[in-house]
């Protein structure tokens, strides 16, 4: 690998951060120097090569490969100008990101003298494909897979850096993570990061006429989702949160947002909380309480549950998600992650200021007069 080519990652990796999720490689064998080692802190590296060698993982063409996840890196150097079909290799790239991952590329470009890709310093080899990636055939290719990105030219040398497009529709991040996930938090850091309202159950108190509009849809009611989110840049917990699949189909440009937390911690808290202050069937009385009753009896495991059936559908829900969306949409988040994995998923900059962190336990039942 060129010098200044593990330079333009070394450099890249330092602005963007140290990635901690899944990385994998498009060309990793081992050819003159690679760059695995720049990832320590990696949860997994999958190099993936046509050829097999050292830093190979798995023997494959990666434009024919198909990713079962997502991960947080994608990178290729020095391939693409030995790959007639390049371009399908950065449609898969494009696949396998992950919604706040980055894709980086170094390839031959301009007037490269072709050479061959296995053996160093030396003309293409009998059977081996060589052609210099021009920049406007790269930035066609990166925008038609819905990627935006990054290019500079270094002499003969084409650098990228590869992010995928931000969700331009109406309904940019739909809420699939159970309440007292962080979802007051999140509503706030998504309504500073998109400019808009997002749509949570405390949406309902502020706006009392939506409570029998979505009591209609909970009980059975074909929905207009146009109508009913209308204004909204995202969808938050209950009620819309019992309909993540259904919004994830109706906007297919839109993001899905999984916020867990650790399941006894989850238990903890929703013991302490909704399930302490939520009506029953018996105590239901305004339409409020009626959707909220009927969320719980269609949409969990009943109003009462015990500890093992709680954390059950919890986990049960969570897997479903994951199972479901495309890797490619899915941004997981937890409340220590903060700002880093919207910002990157929205292209937005880090707001100048601490992550939200609201509607604790404590100030749950302070707020709900929570006793016991």
């Amino acid at each position: 690998m060129h010098a200044p080519a593990r330079e333009f990652v070394v450099k890249t990796l330092a602005e963007y951060g140290p990635i901690t999720g899944d990385v994998v490689e498009f060309g990793s064998r081992d050819a003159n120097g690679g760059v695995r080692d720049l990832f320590p802190a990696a949860r997994s590296y999958l190099g993936i090569d046509s050829t097999d060698g050292e830093g190979v993982d798995l023997l494959c063409d990666a434009g024919k490969w198909q990713p079962d996840k997502a991960y947080a890196c994608v990178i290729t150097t020095e391939t693409f100008e030995h790959a007639a079909n390049w371009q399908d290799m950065l449609r898969v790239g494009a696949q396998a990101l992950a919604p706040d991952g980055i894709m980086i590329v170094t390839c031959a470009t301009a007037m490269r003298k072709p050479h061959s890709a296995t053996v160093p310093d030396s003309r293409p080899q009998l059977g081996e494909y060589y052609g210099n990636v021009q920049e406007e055939h790269f930035r066609q290719a990166a925008e038609l897979v819905g990627f935006t990105v990054e290019i500079t030219i270094n002499g003969n040398d084409l650098y990228a850096i590869c992010r995928r497009r931000a969700p331009k529709g109406p309904l940019k991040i739909i809420g699939a993570g159970m309440w007292r996930t962080g979802t007051v938090s999140l509503k706030s850091a998504l309504e500073t990061l998109t400019e808009q309202p997002s749509h949570h159950m405390t949406e309902l108190l502020i706006h009392p006429q939506q409570v029998n509009e979505w009591l209609s849809v909970v009980n059975g009611m074909r929905p207009n989702w146009d109508y009913l989110l209308h204004d909204y840049g995202s969808t938050l917990d209950w009620p819309s949160l019992a309909f993540w699949n259904d919004l994830q189909q109706t906007y297919p440009d839109a993001l899905v947002l999984l916020s867990t937390r650790d399941p006894e911690e989850w238990w903890q808290s929703v013991s302490a909380t909704v399930l302490k202050s939520a009506p029953t069937r018996e105590t239901a009385r305004s339409p409020w309480e009626l959707l909220v009753v009927a969320l719980f009896e269609n949409y969990f495991v009943g109003r009462l549950p015990t500890k093992r059936q709680a954390i059950q559908a919890y986990n049960e829900h969570n897997d479903l998600v994951r199972r479901t969306v495309a890797p490619n949409r899915l941004i997981e988040w937890t409340p220590s992650d903060g700002w880093t994995p919207l910002c990157r998923a929205l292209d937005k900059p880090i707001p100048d200021r601490p992550f939200p962190h609201l509607n604790t336990a404590a100030e749950y039942r302070r707020n709900n007069k929570v006793e016991g």
